[in-house]
């Protein structure tokens, strides 16, 4: 599939890489999220480059798959943020959305594919440490990131009546020839 061509291309900013230790916070003070990456206008934080590196971490040992090295996951992650990120810009610069009861009906396929009620869905996700609502904002985003490469393949898309022939003579002469059976009963 192909993906799409934001509007205005993602820009990436890192801020300094030297660690700072934290000050001791009174109450009341609210600490600053260190900014990883500037797509376009928004900010990618620190706290979900880690929020997202830990899910995937889970996923790959639930999976029994060694994790690459930190760096290179980390880059990893980083740049599938900043992809995701720029996508969900273009597609709400183009309209696209998907409204809560499309999310909640993709919820329940899941579960049942995984032959799960939603309940049990929901307690698989609280053993993994991942909060319901946020589990409904990734199926939203993902859902609204496939709607929108559907729509822009779909717009780039044409196939002629030449090339459905053309593909059809080409399956018929690798099935052996034009040979045609009339069965009945």
């Amino acid at each position: 599939t192909a993906s799409p061509t934001p509007a205005r291309p993602p820009t990436r900013r890192s801020s300094p890489s030297r660690a700072t230790p934290a000050p001791e916070l009174r109450p009341g003070i609210v600490p600053i999220e260190r900014v990883v990456a500037v797509v376009n206008d928004e900010a990618l934080t620190q706290w979900e480059l880690n929020e997202q590196k830990r899910i995937v971490l889970a996923q790959l040992q639930a999976s029994n798959v060694k994790p690459p090295a930190p760096d290179a996951l980390n880059s990893q992650v980083l740049e599938r943020l900043i992809t995701e990120r720029a996508l969900l810009q273009f597609a709400k610069e183009n309209g696209v959305r998907v409204d809560d009861q499309t999310v909640e009906r993709t919820i329940l396929r899941i579960a049942q594919e995984n032959k799960m009620t939603s309940e049990d869905l929901r307690r698989a996700l609280d053993r993994e440490k991942i909060p319901y609502a946020k589990y409904r904002e990734d199926i939203r985003r993902e859902v609204t990131i496939q709607r929108l490469r559907e729509r822009e393949v779909e717009a780039r898309v044409n196939v002629s009546d030449a090339e459905v022939d053309n593909y059809l003579a080409t399956v018929a002469a690798q099935a052996g020839g034009e040979n045609e059976y009339l069965l009945s009963h």
